[in-house]
């Protein structure tokens, strides 16, 4: 099961304590002060203002960087892509290490102060550093193991970004934990869409991979200003031993499921990428690179704001048992009908972008199978974690990440020979079957141990997401056969409407909820 898409890539029970100065809401984010954690609701309803803006998030992100994926995939090639990926594996594992540092203890932590805050940044910004100054005198020797002459400039230009990343781990964190997702919203929307045009410009104009690059660097650095322009808290300098002692246990759980995790996801470049070479890594990043982003819209808003929202409720089993199940309903609602679209769709995609991304089509589609349990992964992450149970999910992570390692290496030796496109479907299906047997062990302990609620119960509320997504992904292959005179793009619309369609009228036919809100938009329509 993959954990690390949790943004917050995160349990104290009890009410919040008075908000202390350093955590005072902005007057600019009224609307979130409202869904502070220590702010009384029914038992089981979600915090609407939170969840509207962390949506407004992970939406405007998607339309953003959509856009730019898909021009600049016309522009450059699957090497570049390729190439691009090798790069970024360490610097993802940079970012994702000091997300689940003491940063991540900071937003789960029932009292904090300016000292917890001070020793999470000192200790996030050394370690990022260091990462930074390991990965720039590796970057030869990791060039030379994937014979990638170009990735060692290419990782060079990329290892400051580790510490700008580290740099807004912790004031980041104060805004998740204060559900802030507004100023959020706005830092990752102006940064998506600068960083968006700087990419295209330089993707047009020739630059190859060095467009994703540019495009990777402006992101961090407007998004690091922005963050903190946002909070007003600053780092002292003060000990920060003993607050980091007190960050540190669960620290240290969260942190061993986030070397799990990478090693889980990240497997396909680090073992795969000197077997199969970055053709083939790059156009498997790159339908992935899609995949997630549609992940992010189902998913990613809840993910953001359930951590928070359910350790305040973990006093109370029913309350938060109620609340849990709440969140995992709504994520099966939106994200498996998306991806029975995609996987109806997605080879018509990826045919309209162009012709260097077609050999991808048959694994595209695995991975919306594999997709669908990837997107339960930050809310059951999240639920375990505002449990407090960390070490059951670190646990669990390292399972899936041995069972990664052993099938990629089959995988790796079963296909070295074969064509990108061959390989490419290799991993996509190693990939889905390590995911959904991770996800189904974790939905059957959280059952028992974590919301201590009937496992058939908890199951029976995907079912009509489940029904949504086999009609649409049936109802868009049925149609395709009658749309082969069409041109790509218009076929993709063609196939897009009638699966979404089917997915809409299933879900109507099946959640009284979905039905009564359409119905409202029919009659505000007339």
């Amino acid at each position: 099961m993959t954990t690390d898409r949790l943004s917050t890539p995160t349990a104290d029970a009890g009410a919040d304590p008075p908000v202390p100065a350093d955590r005072a809401t902005h007057a600019g984010d009224a609307p979130e002060a409202t869904g502070d954690p220590g702010t009384p609701r029914a038992a089981g309803r979600l915090p609407r203002a939170a969840v509207l803006w962390s949506y407004v998030l992970t939406i405007g992100r998607f339309g953003t960087t959509a856009a730019v994926t898909v021009i600049m995939a016309r522009f450059l090639s699957p090497h570049e892509y390729g190439v691009m990926a090798l790069a970024m594996v360490w610097v993802t594992f940079g970012q994702t290490l000091a997300m689940h540092g003491p940063g991540q203890a900071v937003v789960q932590r029932e009292d904090v102060d300016d000292s917890h805050f001070d020793a999470a940044f000192w200790s996030t910004l050394g370690t990022g550093a260091a990462l930074a100054a390991v990965f720039a005198v590796g970057a030869p020797l990791w060039a030379a193991l994937n014979d990638t002459p170009d990735l060692v400039p290419v990782s060079l230009v990329l290892a400051p970004v580790m510490i700008l990343n580290a740099m807004v781990v912790v004031p980041d964190a104060i805004l998740r934990r204060q559900l802030r997702f507004r100023s959020l919203s706005v830092r990752w929307l102006v940064a998506g869409l600068v960083s968006g045009v700087v990419g295209v410009l330089g993707a047009v104009l020739g630059w190859g991979v060095w467009a994703l690059v540019a495009q990777q660097v402006v992101m961090s650095v407007i998004s690091a200003v922005g963050v903190w322009i946002a909070v007003r808290w600053r780092p002292g300098f003060r000990r920060i031993g003993p607050a980091l002692r007190e960050l540190r246990k669960y620290s240290l759980h969260s942190l061993s499921g986030f070397f799990a995790s990478f090693v889980a996801v990240r497997t396909d470049a680090v073992l795969l990428g000197p077997i199969f070479g970055p053709v083939a890594i790059g156009l498997y990043r790159f339908v992935t690179r899609i995949a997630e982003m549609v992940n992010d819209i189902a998913t990613g808003g809840l993910a953001q704001v359930a951590m928070p929202h359910l350790s305040r409720e973990a006093a109370s089993q029913a309350e938060f048992t109620r609340s849990a199940i709440r969140y995992f309903h709504i994520g099966t609602l939106v994200a498996f009908p998306l991806f029975g679209v995609m996987f109806a769709t997605g080879p018509l995609f990826l045919r309209w972008i162009g012709p260097q991304w077609v050999a991808a089509g048959p694994a595209f589609r695995v991975i919306c199978v594999a997709m669908a349990a990837v997107a339960l992964g930050p809310i059951i992450s999240a639920i375990y974690q505002a449990a407090g149970r960390p070490a059951m999910l670190a646990a669990i992570s390292w399972g899936s990440a041995g069972f990664t390692v052993v099938s990629m290496l089959i995988a790796g030796r079963l296909f070295h020979d074969s064509g990108p496109g061959t390989q490419v479907l290799a991993i996509a299906s190693t990939f889905a079957i390590v995911q959904w047997t991770g996800t189904l062990i974790a939905l059957m302990l959280m059952s028992a141990q974590v919301v201590k609620g009937s496992l058939r119960g908890i199951v029976r509320t995907s079912l009509p997401a489940v029904g949504a997504a086999i009609g649409a992904a049936v109802a868009g292959l049925a149609v395709q056969p009658l749309l082969h005179e069409l041109n790509s793009f218009l076929a993709l619309a063609a196939t897009g409407i009638v699966a979404g369609a089917v997915a809409l009228a299933v879900l109507a036919a099946r959640e009284r909820e979905v039905s009564s809100r359409l119905g409202r938009l029919v009659r505000l329509g007339r």
